[in-house]
């Protein structure tokens, strides 16, 4: 039981190994704390200022209505620019907003319009955010570990609606009620998401670190030779053309040449056909092959 945890834990980590999606989902989960801490600070602010939960509402409702608006032309344009671009532009505009809300609050010229502003831009650029950073995720990690990829990630969200609001209030209380503490904290997580990405783009491409079309024939080559040498009745023969050499059809790896394996097929050709497995294995037929038997699964592949 131990080691079935122990291999599940090391299974849920997987993506981690790659370190353009290691930096990419450090920078967001820090992003999501700073999401939790704004949330709060802005009812916070609400309530100072009108002292009505009506308004906080409408704040919701002006952040959430350009961003149902803008959605399809955010996914439209995360299929058509390259996604770490769109990222880095939502990110950066979002921290320029927030820092600019923390300004205001720490010069006490506030007022609600502004947030109502704010809510506004910062819906249009979540429209723009939230496609693209679910299409990243596939260009950083291989198939194999999105599994991973999308538990780490809602991992993060969680993380950031447990621990944000927390740190929202802590700040606040530190600042005495100021809510300019926590925006102002919020927009530093947007500026390390934006640094996260830089770094991702000195990372090479997914593309890159998978193998070239040459290690890949190299690698059937090789899985060629070991087929060989498991079933070497396949590869005998004296006066004979296997069925894919020499043809006009014959694909690229049926000429690859095998020169290191040859003693080695040799001596497994030795010790199956020389009567070591069937007693009739030592003759020969009339063409000059090698005579095979029906029952032997060496042989059953082509018999004389």
């Amino acid at each position: 039981m131990a080691k079935l945890y122990s291999n599940r834990g090391i299974r849920f980590i997987q993506a981690l190994q790659h370190r353009a999606f290691t930096w990419f989902w450090a920078g967001q989960t820090i992003s999501t704390l700073g999401d939790g801490a704004f949330t709060t600070a802005l009812a916070v602010v609400v309530y100072q200022l009108t002292k009505s939960s009506l308004a906080m509402g409408l704040l919701l409702m002006a952040q959430i209505t350009p961003e149902v608006i803008f959605t399809l032309i955010g996914g439209a344009v995360a299929d058509r620019l390259p996604r770490r671009t769109v990222l880095l532009a939502s990110d950066a505009s979002r921290a320029l907003i927030v820092l600019s809300i923390a300004l205001l609050g720490w010069l006490n010229l506030l007022h609600l319009w502004h947030l109502f502003a704010m809510a506004i831009l910062f819906g249009i650029t979540l429209s723009f955010f939230h496609p693209s950073y679910r299409a990243l995720t596939p260009e950083l990690v291989p198939k194999e570990h999105f599994s991973s990829a999308n538990a780490l990630t809602e991992l993060s969200i969680q993380l950031g609606n447990l621990l944000g609001p927390a740190l929202g209030a802590g700040l606040i209380a530190l600042a005495a009620g100021s809510t300019a503490a926590a925006f102002a904290f919020d927009g530093l997580t947007f500026v390390i998401s934006v640094c996260s990405l830089l770094i991702i783009r000195s990372t090479p491409p997914l593309s890159q670190q998978t193998p070239s079309l040459a290690q890949k024939r190299v690698n059937l080559s090789r899985q060629i030779d070991i087929f060989v040498v498991n079933y070497p009745c396949y590869e005998n023969r004296e006066n004979t053309t296997p069925p894919l050499r020499r043809s006009s059809q014959t694909p690229w790896f049926a000429s690859v040449d095998r020169p290191a394996m040859g003693q080695r097929r040799q001596n497994q050709r030795d010790s199956h056909w020389a009567g070591g497995a069937h007693p009739d294995h030592g003759s020969r037929t009339p063409s000059g092959r090698v005579a095979r038997r029906d029952d032997c699964p060496l042989c059953s592949g082509e018999r004389a």
